[in-house]
């Protein structure tokens, strides 16, 4: 009959694992008392991560509104470089004869 509740009974699966739980909780207590179970730690973290869980705690604040003067900096360097980029590729292409044109070179000589 405990198969066919796991599978039909949500609440008898609720009522399942609370008790499981508590059994892992109450094994938990009575190694303490005996010495260390890595294995155990690990179960009672994934079991129950509210109560167990590592607790970390970051805090970060910055006005995002006003960037720092090392920000703008960086930023503006940034920019000339990508300008002097683009400027130096509009000069190749500049340079460069138009796709499928025709290049006839051509030499002076020069008279005496």
């Amino acid at each position: 009959m405990h198969y066919l509740w796991l599978r039909d009974d949500s609440e008898y699966v609720r009522a399942f694992e609370n008790i499981q739980n508590d059994a892992l909780e109450d094994e938990a207590a009575r190694r303490a008392f005996a010495g260390s179970d890595t294995l155990l730690i690990f179960l009672l973290k994934s079991r129950r991560p509210e109560r167990f869980k590592d607790k970390t705690q970051v805090e970060f604040t910055t006005d995002l509104s006003k960037p720092s003067p090392a920000q703008v900096e960086d930023v503006l360097t940034q920019l000339c470089a990508m300008r002097e980029r683009k400027v130096a590729e509009m000069e190749r292409e500049k340079a460069l004869p138009p796709p499928g044109a025709t290049v006839v070179e051509t030499s002076v000589e020069a008279s005496s």
